[in-house]
């Protein structure tokens, strides 16, 4: 994030993804996929919640379309 801005901030994830999407036009459902990754990453993290409303691969799937929207330079 810093190097796009070009100065040291600290963004809540969840703003800086909103931004990311916003920037490079990606859809919705796009956001929101890459959202409840972020969310279900913090309910572990943060609460210690082992859930299994997401798997892994679907984690690793749906960030994956997230990144490869990302132009090359990022």
């Amino acid at each position: 994030w810093s190097s796009v801005k070009r100065r040291a901030t600290k963004v809540q994830m969840e703003v800086l993804i909103n931004r990311i999407a916003a920037r490079n036009a990606m859809t919705a459902d796009m956001l929101l996929q890459a959202q409840s990754v972020r969310e279900y990453r913090n309910r572990i993290a943060h609460y210690g919640l082992l859930t299994t409303s997401i798997s892994v691969s679907a984690c690793k799937s749906r960030l994956a379309t997230f990144i490869s929207l990302l132009p090359m330079d990022w």
